[in-house]
């Protein structure tokens, strides 16, 4: 079974992102191990379906893309008739900029070590 997959991002920041999609084995989902640092309510507006617009689950993460301290999670819908795959960041980004969380970090960075100078 080597059909083609449409992905449709719903995440507007994910339009120029170069994400290789690799087909996996039907019926399977990953385990998402460890911390990451989510923006919750940005996450939760766009977990939908990209096609049928059902609600997506956790358990529906078939592929993470890390970006820093921020991923790229590839969703697949629950439904038997979809089977789509939708892709959601897990932070805002600027039109074609880093992720927020990752210029946060960075300034933080900045501007505690400027404080320890002092």
């Amino acid at each position: 079974m080597n059909e083609q997959t449409e992905f449709v991002n719903i995440d507007s920041d994910v339009q120029n992102l170069n994400i290789e999609h690799e087909e996996e084995p039907t019926g399977t989902s990953m385990t998402v191990e460890g911390r990451r640092i989510v923006n919750v309510q940005h996450l939760c507006t766009k977990m939908f379906c990209g096609k049928c617009q059902v609600r997506l689950h956790f358990q529906d993460i078939v592929k993470e893309h890390k970006m820093g301290l921020a991923s790229y999670f590839t969703f697949k819908c629950p439904l038997d008739i979809c089977q789509h795959r939708t892709v959601i960041g897990t932070d805002t980004r600027s039109a074609h900029g880093p992720f927020d969380v990752n210029s946060k970090a960075v300034l933080g960075i900045f501007f505690y070590s400027d404080y320890i100078s002092q």
